[in-house]
């Protein structure tokens, strides 16, 4: 969980720089969780609660209209998608 304003957090201040560059940043949610099926709604790390970030962030219904079996995808944090 994000323990300081974005204001005042040092990765949310470089992106703000970033930003001001011209550069358009997209961030992962770093919600954080252990496993696929660890629950962590509404989780959210620095830099994606800086509202001049975009954040993206993937959920798996599994089809259901049930929000038990929801859980988040860990998306990779660094590099391409392989294949």
């Amino acid at each position: 969980m994000v323990t300081q304003s974005y204001k005042t957090d040092p990765l949310c201040q470089a992106v703000g720089k970033a930003v001001d560059a011209g550069i358009v940043v997209v961030s992962r949610p770093a919600i954080g969780a252990k496993t696929p099926r660890q629950h962590d709604y509404g989780g959210i790390l620095s830099p994606a609660n800086s509202p001049r970030v975009i954040t993206v962030g993937a959920t798996n219904t599994q089809q259901t209209n049930q929000r038990s079996d929801e859980y988040s995808h860990l998306l990779p944090s660094r590099g391409s998608n392989p294949g």
